[in-house]
C-alpha cells in the first residue's frame, strides 16, 4: 500500500506550493512509512508516499520517463509486471529499474491511454504528459485501490485518501442525502462520497484533465456472455477455477519482500504460508 495526492490550478499563473503538497502526503504517511517524494512544476504538482515492496532501492516515485517529459505516482501493483516489460522490450523500450512503476510509464508511451488494458493488476495512478500537458489518472478495474477527487477553489484535487483534500482546502460538508442509500447498501458507491464536494473516480475508469476541461471515460466494463457460451462441462469448469485461482495467487506473490504483497494487505505470515499449502491441495471434481 501506498499513497498518492496531488492538483493541478486551473489558472496556469498561480504556481503549485511545496507546503501543500506535503502537507497533502503527510497526512497520509501511515499508507507508505518509507519513504516521499515530490514533482512541481508551474501549476502542477504531485506527490507520494512509498511502502516498498518491488524495486526496493531503484523504484522511488514521482518516477519519470527516459526524456522526463512524463511522471507517474503510483498506488498498486502490476501483477504482470515482468511479461509486460519483456514485450515492451522487443518493440525496443529499455530499462534501469526493475520496478513496475516503470513498466507503467513505458506502456503509457508506447499505447497511451490504452495502456489500461494491459495491466494485471490493481491500481490507481497519476501520470503527468508535459508534451500534452494532460493528467491523466485511472483507477483499476474493480476499484480495488481508492481514487478520490474534486474541483475545489478553482483547481483540480485528488489523492488516495479524503483527508488529503482536506489538506488541500476542499470542505467536508456532509451529503444527508445519501443516509438512506449507505442505510441500504452499506456503502456508498462510486462516484459518491459522504461529502458533496468529493468524488471517487469509478472503477473502470479514468479521467483526463487538460487546461480546465475534465474528461470521464470507461475503459472497463464486466464482459456480456450468452448463455450458449457458458461452460457447462463440471470438470472443465473446476480445472478451470483451480488454474486461474492458483495463477492469481501465484502472480501475487511478486515481491521483492517476502510476502510483500499479502502481508501488506493484513495477512501474517503465517496465514500465507497456511492458504499457499491448502491451495496446493485444491481438488478437482471429476
Amino acid at each position: 500500500m501506498c499513497g498518492i495526492a496531488g492538483y493541478i490550478n486551473f489558472d496556469k499563473s498561480r504556481p503549485a506550493l511545496q507546503n501543500i503538497i506535503k502537507g497533502m502526503t503527510d497526512i497520509i504517511s501511515h499508507r507508505g512509512p518509507d519513504g516521499e517524494g515530490f514533482y512541481i512544476k508551474e501549476n502542477l504538482a504531485l506527490g507520494h508516499r512509498r511502502l516498498s515492496i518491488i524495486d526496493l532501492s531503484t523504484g522511488d516515485q514521482p518516477m519519470f520517463s527516459p526524456d522526463k517529459s512524463i511522471v507517474i505516482v503510483f498506488n498498486g501493483e502490476i501483477y504482470n509486471y515482468i511479461e509486460l516489460r519483456e514485450e515492451l522490450k522487443s518493440l525496443g523500450h529499455s530499462f534501469i529499474t526493475t520496478s513496475d512503476t516503470e513498466v507503467i510509464i513505458h506502456a503509457y508511451m508506447q499505447w497511451g491511454v490504452d495502456c489500461q488494458n494491459k495491466l494485471n493488476g490493481c491500481w490507481g495512478f497519476a501520470i503527468w504528459d508535459d508534451n500534452k500537458k494532460q493528467l491523466f489518472i485511472s483507477r483499476d478495474r474493480l476499484g480495488e485501490k481508492p481514487m478520490h477527487y474534486a474541483i475545489w477553489n478553482n483547481s483540480f484535487v485528488f489523492g488516495s485518501e479524503i483527508k488529503s483534500l482536506f489538506s488541500f482546502g476542499v470542505p467536508g460538508d456532509m451529503d444527508d442525502s445519501l443516509l438512506e442509500i449507505y442505510f441500504f447498501l452499506k456503502f456508498i458507491p462510486s462516484p459518491y462520497t459522504f461529502f458533496k464536494q468529493i468524488k471517487k473516480l469509478k472503477p473502470g475508469h479514468f479521467l483526463l484533465i487538460n487546461g480546465s476541461e475534465i474528461k470521464e471515460r470507461k475503459y472497463w466494463d464486466l464482459p456480456e456472455i450468452d448463455e450458449k457460451n457458458m461452460l457447462s462441462d463440471t470438470k472443465e469448469i473446476n480445472n478451470n477455477f483451480e488454474f486461474l485461482l492458483k495463477d492469481s495467487v501465484n502472480i501475487r506473490m511478486r515481491s521483492d519482500v517476502p510476502f510483500g504483497a499479502l502481508l501488506s494487505g493484513g495477512l501474517d505470515s503465517a496465514s500465507v504460508v497456511a492458504l499457499m499449502s491448502e491451495i496446493s491441495k485444491f481438488p478437482v471434481e471429476t
